[in-house]
């Protein structure tokens, strides 16, 4: 592979993933802390990215620095994309386990809570504490 070659594979690359999860080209250079021309000429393989910016652009995208150069894999899609994309199936099935994922962590939630309380009251009962059952009037 030509250097000519990586340059425009990355400049491909970063367009790809920025667009797959909905990115603004503002928005992705918030997130990575870089200014939106840079981003923009980087996407245009006009102004090839230091390894420090391009690592900053893979924190933006919330992915690993390696990932990034794995140019034979399909960015993810988000659920904007899939149905914007016209993949209602798609777009639902991913909306269906972020749901899911919700209720779980809801319900871990509640159960942790409710062991707690479990707890306390046991505690509060055995520890003799005036006016509890077990304690003394």
């Amino acid at each position: 592979m030509r250097n000519e070659d990586i340059g425009a594979k990355v400049a491909k690359r970063l367009r790809e993933l920025r667009e797959a999860q909905g990115l603004s080209l503002r928005a992705l250079a918030r997130r990575a802390n870089v200014t939106a021309e840079m981003v923009s000429r980087a996407e245009k393989n006009a102004k090839t990215p230091s390894v420090q910016t391009l690592a900053s652009l893979c924190e933006g995208l919330e992915m690993p620095l390696s990932e990034f150069f794995q140019f034979d894999v399909e960015p993810k899609r988000t659920k904007a994309d899939a149905v914007a994309l016209g993949d209602v199936d798609e777009g639902v099935r991913l909306l269906v386990l972020d749901g899911f994922r919700a209720i779980s962590q809801g319900v871990r939630l509640a159960a942790k809570s409710a062991k707690s309380r479990s707890s306390e009251s046991r505690h509060a009962r055995t520890s003799g504490a005036p006016g509890r059952l077990g304690g003394k009037q």
